[in-house]
């Protein structure tokens, strides 16, 4: 890794960690389309919610600089952003650190990104939506992930986001 100068200023309020590789958009699997159904459910959540906060949000593109021109078009096509909404290409493994410690809150539908974030206790949301069996990455001695890290959002439900972001 290379030297990284750690942010102290803070640039987004909300940060998404996006884990939409291409591969997920140009395939028919039904998995693969759940995950760009999540993460365009996820941006919508979260865009709403800025907007009735005025907060700003960052989206970190999943795959790396060249290769994210799909994952920013489907972002930029979803026209009910008001927020303050940047998308941010991934340049290198840098970028998403610098972006962790710039935010607020980090969100995520399954980033390893995001549950670093929580080890360097930043305030995190996860998002598995409905693929929680999927993406359960807690212990057996947890009935689920919610359990263990009760700021996660199974369902898009706005009501329940929108609780678990003012907590």
């Amino acid at each position: 890794y290379n030297d990284i100068h750690i942010p102290s200023e803070k640039k987004y309020d909300l940060l998404f960690i996006s884990q939409l590789h291409n591969l997920f958009i140009e395939s028919n699997s039904e998995w693969h389309k759940q995950i760009l159904n999540n993460t365009v459910t996820s941006v919508k959540l979260i865009s709403e919610y800025a907007s009735e906060k005025n907060l700003s949000v960052g989206y970190i593109c999943r795959s790396k600089i060249d290769n994210d021109q799909k994952e920013i078009e489907i972002i930029s096509s979803l026209n009910n952003i008001t927020c303050k909404f940047e998308i941010i290409k991934h340049a290198d493994i840098n970028t998403i650190w610098k972006e962790i410690f710039r935010s607020k809150i980090i969100l995520s539908n399954d980033s390893t990104g995001a549950h670093d974030a929580i080890a360097l206790y930043k305030k995190v949301v996860l998002m598995p939506l409905n693929n929680t069996e999927v993406f359960r990455w807690s212990s057996l001695k947890y009935k689920n992930d919610k359990d263990f890290w009760p700021w996660t959002i199974e369902n898009n439900e706005y009501d329940e986001f929108k609780k678990i972001l003012d907590n």
